[in-house]
């Protein structure tokens, strides 16, 4: 058989075993009612506060609209700034 045929399938092989990606990897702080992402060491000083803050505005809806979520909130924490899913 020529060798000509085995190339392609070698080729992939060694590709395949030598790319990965980095793992992607965030850290989490969670209470009873929300579950915060965030970017390791450089925005952990923020995750009290913004716990806090959270707590805060969802006792005030509690109280005020008699609303009760139902299920637990998740923020991610990005670049200093909050996207909320």
């Amino acid at each position: 058989m020529p060798v000509w045929k085995f190339v392609p399938c070698l080729t992939l092989i060694f590709f395949a075993g030598v790319s990965h990606a980095k793992p992607f990897e965030m850290d989490l702080y969670e209470t009873e009612d929300v579950r915060i992402l965030y970017f390791g060491p450089a925005q952990t000083y923020l995750i009290p506060h913004l716990s806090r803050s959270f707590h805060n505005s969802l006792q005030f809806q509690k109280a005020i609209f008699d609303w009760q979520p139902w299920e637990k909130t998740t923020l991610v924490l990005r670049r200093g700034r909050i996207a909320r899913q």
